[in-house]
């Protein structure tokens, strides 16, 4: 028994060297000590995001109280800040950049209602009303891709028993939930990551749609389908992967294991041994420097999994080699108050932004006592070199209003991952720089003649820029267009209630001779007064307030001014005005107490349909009245009828399919029982009251 302990360590020590050995690649080398910022938030930072020089943080402030902010990427200012009722635990940003989704446990923002995700204009912070996206559980990350913004967060088990949330997809304009990305997760969803058309997930989980999964799991995007990916887990103790980051190599975890580490995309096998540390591993972040980031509430070292001989000093955060797995050992901030520790990482060009549930940083020996968020700057000695590549044209001569593409033929950085390396296109012709987010394409339509030559500034992340790089020159020359676009479109459904449903503006088809169909402008005349520009996507929605028949016009618009408008199928909308009915049944042994402790009915509406009846009940026995409590099942004791009735509480019962209801009273007893009972529907129409009073004088 012996011998065989031995060569187990003696594989563990030769596996452990296969991993490490090599040199470590070069790396953007952040100071320990960061920088001094002119703002800190009033409470912990639990999400972080960052694009064209601003940096967005959403966290806490107390039990009741959270918020989302902006600051300056340079100094740290606050540009602005929206309350939030409750804890924002995640952020995103659309392609371009105009768009800030959060997400979290809020039900207000601002003061306006929105459910636990909301989307924010970045050029003025004012809510976008027409994104309505609702999810049931609190929202604990947010990927967004395309037209579709993803949504990972707690489950919940509704009025059915059946679990929803957990993960979910809605449309990034509208909030409208994607029914075609389906689904079930029989437990939370915490960290998402996109790569390509492969969307990443970890949480608590141990299945997807059934199939077995640790804590991990992919899905394709082009498909909606779970992938065969199904990584062992990290640990015997990792029953929860905090978050996940990928390169598009590996996926990169953080656990409660006291674990970190990498899993192969192509394989599922570990990319390195494990990194463990004295607590948990809450956050990781890839900022393109050739590291990985940890952050946690480990206080006092981190060593790779079986070498002992490699711990290093981190507190709350550490930084690994991704190629090797190699620690750090020069990167070790000193941050104060390590629990919970650090739950946010985001970068800018020349610093790591990390946010959390700190006191403050150690700067030159001392705490800083600059909470929650700390900035750590790039020095000299690290990635100087900035990015490189090649550009072509096509066409190179054309005309005015048409398409001209920008093609990437090479792109390189000495550590920088080319998916990470900032492209900034400016097109010649006086038009604004365009931030090129995704693709080895980008499209461009020049409105005036002339020669034009587009240039190309890259930026990697330690933020060194490449300068100008120029393509091949275009050539425009004008081109009459007169003719203005074509399209059609249908009103589903072509009947509605009121404030009650929405509708929904069909594009079947759009096209023009010149102009491309995603450049075409359109505006939606919905018939009620209520005009709007339609942004993107292929439907619309609408809520009617008024009745009557409706017909939305759609006008076209092309690059070259050319206008039209096309009316869409009508739609008829009814006001519901109808009161519910409702009534209460007497039993056939109508003086008996066990008669009335199940109190039934039916409530109908030749309307939009009832939403709940409600039932109030007191009761006198002897001379005394008593008022039901429905939260307690209890009564309890009134002087008079008038009070009884004010100190009653209300059962609210839901309606059955035939238009029945019913409910239970506790403890009821002999004596002169009254009952209240009224109903309610969609639109807020209440029925009349009905009161049913009778003598209960045998058990």
């Amino acid at each position: 028994m012996g011998w065989t302990r031995r060569l187990a360590l003696s594989v563990t020590a030769a596996t452990l060297f296969a991993f490490v050995i090599g040199p470590s690649p070069a790396n953007a080398v952040y100071n320990r000590e960061p920088v001094s910022l002119a703002w800190h938030p009033a409470g912990p930072v639990h999400s972080s995001v960052a694009a064209g020089g601003v940096v967005y943080l959403g966290g806490t402030i107390d039990a009741t109280h959270g918020y989302i902010a902006a600051v300056d990427a340079g100094s740290g200012a606050l540009l602005w800040q929206l309350p939030t009722d409750e804890d924002v635990r995640a952020l995103a940003l659309s392609a371009n950049g105009s768009t800030l989704y959060a997400g979290g446990q809020f039900i207000t923002v601002d003061g306006v209602t929105h459910r636990r995700v909301v989307a924010i204009n970045t050029s003025d912070h004012s809510l976008v009303s027409t994104f309505r996206g609702s999810v049931p559980g609190g929202v604990r990350d947010l990927a967004v891709q395309g037209g579709d913004l993803y949504v990972g967060g707690r489950i919940t088990t509704n009025a059915s028993g059946g679990i929803e949330g957990g993960l979910v997809a809605l449309n990034a304009t509208t909030g409208a939930k994607d029914t075609s990305f389906a689904f079930t997760v029989d437990n939370d969803v915490l960290g998402l990551a996109l790569t390509g058309n492969r969307l990443i997930v970890s949480g608590r989980f141990t299945q997807v749609n059934g199939a077995t999964r640790n804590e991990l799991a992919s899905i394709d995007l082009s498909t909606n389908t779970l992938q065969s990916w199904a990584p062992a887990k990290l640990c015997s103790n990792c029953d929860q992967y905090w978050d996940v980051q990928t390169d598009g190599t590996n996926a990169y975890v953080a656990t409660s294991g006291n674990a970190g580490g990498a899993f192969s995309l192509a394989t599922g096998q570990p990319a390195w041994p494990t990194i463990r540390g004295t607590g948990d591993f809450q956050a990781v972040w890839l900022p393109g420097d050739g590291q990985v980031y940890y952050g946690g509430h480990f206080g006092l070292g981190v060593w790779i999994q079986g070498n002992s001989q490699s711990t290093v000093n981190a507190r709350m955060l550490v930084g690994v080699y991704t190629a090797t797995g190699h620690l750090d050992p020069d990167f070790t901030p000193w941050l104060y108050n390590s629990y919970p520790g650090i739950w946010a990482f985001t970068s800018t060009p020349g610093k790591l932004w990390v946010g959390g549930n700190f006191t403050g940083e150690q700067v030159n020996g001392t705490n800083n006592k600059q909470p929650y968020v700390a900035a750590y700057p790039g020095v000299s000695g690290g990635d100087t070199q900035p990015p490189t590549g090649t550009f072509t044209t096509s066409p190179t001569n054309a005309s005015t209003g048409s398409t001209v593409h920008l093609a990437q033929q090479a792109i390189h950085d000495n550590v920088t991952p080319d998916n990470l390396i900032d492209r900034q296109v400016d097109w010649g012709d006086g038009s604004p720089t365009q931030h090129w987010t995704s693709g080895t394409t980008l499209a461009h339509v020049y409105q005036n003649a002339g020669t034009f030559t587009p240039k190309v500034i890259l930026t990697d992340q330690a933020g060194n820029s490449s300068g100008p790089i120029s393509a091949t020159a275009v050539t425009v020359t004008v081109s009459a267009d007169h003719q203005p676009p074509t399209g059609t479109f249908t009103t589903e459904p072509a009947t509605a209630w009121a404030d009650i449903d929405a509708v929904t503006l069909v594009q079947t088809s759009l096209a023009d001779n010149m102009t491309p169909a995603n450049l075409i402008d359109r505006r939606v005349d919905w018939g009620d007064g209520t005009k709007v520009s339609w942004g993107s996507g292929t439907t619309l929605t609408h809520v009617y307030h008024s009745g009557g028949t409706f017909t939305p016009k759609v006008t076209l618009t092309d690059q070259a001014g050319n206008s039209a408008s096309m009316n869409s199928s009508p739609v008829a909308v009814t006001v519901d005005s109808f009161a519910p009915v409702v009534t209460i049944t007497v039993p056939r042994h109508r003086h008996h107490v066990v008669s009335w402790r199940p109190v039934r009915g039916t409530a109908v509406d030749a309307g939009t349909g009832v939403t709940t009846v409600s039932v109030k009940a007191v009761e006198k026995r002897g001379r005394t009245w008593y008022a039901y409590q429905s939260s307690s099942h209890s009564w309890g004791k009134a002087s008079t009828r008038a009070r009884a009735l004010a100190r009653s509480t209300t059962l609210h019962v839901h309606v059955n399919g035939k238009h029945r209801w019913h409910t239970k009273l506790a403890h009821l007893r002999q004596g002169r029982l009254v009952l209240r009972v009224w109903a309610n529907d969609q639109v807020k129409n209440r029925s009349l009251t009905v009161t049913h009073r009778v003598n209960l004088t045998r058990h």
